[in-house]
């Protein structure tokens, strides 16, 4: 997993554009957020990428790629909800707590892996993230 110090350059855009979401809170943009991947990964033609990241991290190039995208994403979300001076989770966090425990029980055939499963992780992760207001970043 990437951590903000070792995650590779991701350059001044996403190629991908924003992240679906922006509603009126962290938890239900990452909420939202947290359907696409699974959508992604449980529809046939997305089944397939699990195996490909997994096959090709010794090359680390696909691996990274599909990391980044994710991380830009959640970057983006966390950004905007730190602006309307919310606190949460850090990227890292989401994608330990959210992204990989889909990926996990899509790629062992877990039953009951769909959206409601996938705002649950969200709602366990906020529910110890301290919910406390944040400043906005004057910036």
């Amino acid at each position: 997993m990437f951590t903000s110090s070792s995650r590779p350059s991701r350059g001044p855009s996403r190629a991908g554009g924003p992240p679906r979401g922006h509603r009126e809170s962290l938890r239900e943009d990452l909420a939202t957020w947290a359907v696409d991947p699974l959508d992604h990964i449980s529809a046939p033609e997305g089944a397939a990428s699990p195996r490909t990241v997994i096959n090709a991290t010794a090359e680390g190039e696909v691996r990274d790629r599909c990391l980044r995208k994710r991380s830009d994403q959640l970057d983006l979300i966390i950004e905007r909800a730190r602006a309307r001076g919310e606190s949460g989770p850090t990227t890292d966090q989401v994608m330990n707590h959210v992204l990989a425990p889909l990926h996990f029980r899509v790629l062992f055939g877990v039953a009951a892996t769909d959206g409601a499963r996938a705002r649950a992780l969200v709602d366990d992760l906020l529910s110890w993230v301290p919910a406390t207001t944040a400043p906005a970043d004057p910036a």
